[in-house]
């Protein structure tokens, strides 16, 4: 049955050679343009822009930038523009972030604590670890859930042997 009808419909294109070559030409040509359209971008992900202000300046402190400076995901910075021209660019202080912040020039500011090599992370509860506090631009919702995600997985690699010691404390 299936086998007739598609015989009857060549048969009649057979006969109209316009209507057999558009047949085939129309369908590829329209694939061609959308792959053309669609298939131009391969890493279409933006990079979350993330200021990160070191008061600790420890050793921990230290492994946890360099772990968030290495992600792909993240363009991390750690000093300000300078105003003057070829002036040395300062670093960002927990003003100047949360003012970069709050002027839609990042959407994350991450502020590591003084404090935080000596309790770099805490399990259960406990008044000993020193909290790291993300500011977030209201505006952007996704990008302060990307720092977070990144952060505990920032914390988890580059930290191993800290947090195989606070796991058995605790």
């Amino acid at each position: 049955m299936i086998f007739s009808i598609v015989r009857t419909a060549f048969v009649s294109l057979r006969r109209d050679r316009a209507a057999l070559a558009l047949s085939f030409i129309l369908p590829i040509s329209f694939f061609s343009i959308f792959a053309v359209i669609f298939g131009g971008n391969h890493n279409s992900t933006p990079k979350v822009s993330l200021i990160v202000v070191d008061q600790d300046k420890s050793q921990a402190s230290r492994q946890l930038l360099q772990a968030l400076a290495h992600d792909g995901s993240l363009n991390v910075r750690t000093k300000a523009p300078s105003k003057t021209k070829g002036g040395e660019p300062a670093d960002y202080t927990a003003a100047t972030a949360e003012s970069a912040v709050k002027a839609g020039d990042v959407s994350v500011a991450l502020i590591v604590p003084k404090g935080f090599g000596e309790h770099p992370v805490s399990f259960g509860p406990s008044d000993e670890g020193s909290s790291i506090e993300l500011l977030n631009d209201a505006s952007d919702a996704i990008a302060p859930q990307v720092v977070a995600g990144l952060l505990q997985k920032a914390a988890m690699t580059a930290m191993p042997l800290v947090m195989a010691q606070q796991g058995m404390n605790y």
